[in-house]
C-alpha cells in the first residue's frame, strides 16, 4: 500500500477584538508542512524544498566560514521564495530547529554554489547553511515574517509563521 502524505495545514488566527496589544495577531497566518511543501500567505511562497544532512565542506577555505566549529556540522536548506509583496525575505526569516534545540545560521557560508541572500520583487531559489551539534539532527524549518504594512492600510499587513516537518 502507498504512503499517504498529509498536505499543509493553515490557520489564520482572526481578529475579534482590535487593541494595540493584540493587533499583532490580526490576520496572522500559520501553516505547516513537509520538506518540499509551497506554503504561501498573502502575496508570499516559501517552500523548504531539500534539507541536506551531508553538507559539502570546500577544500580550501582561508577564512574558516564555511567550515564548521570543533564538534559541529553543517546543515543545509534549499529555500524557494517567490515574494510579491515589496519587503525584503531574506536567510534572517529563515530557522532551524535541532532535536538539541541548537542551531546558528552561517551567513557567510561558501557550501553551495546557489547561496539564498534575499528577495524584495521577484523569487529567489538557494541553500542556507546552519551549523548544529554533531549529535543533534534538525527536526523542522521556520519561517516568521512580519510586515506592518503603513498605519493607512491595515489590510497590507502581513505576518506569517510557517514550519516544515523535517523527517
Amino acid at each position: 500500500m502507498p504512503a499517504v502524505r498529509a498536505g499543509p495545514r493553515t490557520l489564520v488566527v482572526p481578529c475579534l477584538v482590535a487593541l494595540a496589544s493584540t493587533a499583532a495577531a490580526c490576520g496572522e497566518t500559520r501553516k505547516t508542512g513537509s520538506v518540499g511543501d509551497k506554503l504561501e500567505a498573502k502575496r508570499i511562497e516559501v517552500t523548504v524544498e531539500k534539507v541536506d544532512r551531508r553538507t559539502p565542506v570546500p577544500r580550501s577555505d582561508i577564512t574558516g566560514l564555511s567550515l564548521p566549529s570543533s564538534g559541529h556540522r553543517l546543515v543545509g536548506v534549499l529555500v524557494n521564495v517567490c515574494n510579491d509583496y515589496g519587503a525584503v525575505v531574506g536567510q534572517f526569516d529563515f530557522e532551524l530547529e535541532t532535536s538539541t534545540g541548537e542551531a546558528t545560521p552561517k551567513y557567510t557560508a561558501r557550501n553551495y554554489r546557489e547561496s539564498f541572500q534575499s528577495v524584495r520583487d521577484d523569487c529567489e531559489r538557494g541553500w542556507i547553511v546552519f551549523e548544529i551539534p554533531e549529535e543533534s539532527r534538525p527536526t523542522k524549518v521556520e519561517f516568521a515574517f512580519d510586515e506592518s504594512g503603513t498605519n493607512r492600510n491595515t489590510q497590507d499587513n502581513l505576518t506569517a509563521r510557517f514550519e516544515w516537518k523535517v523527517e
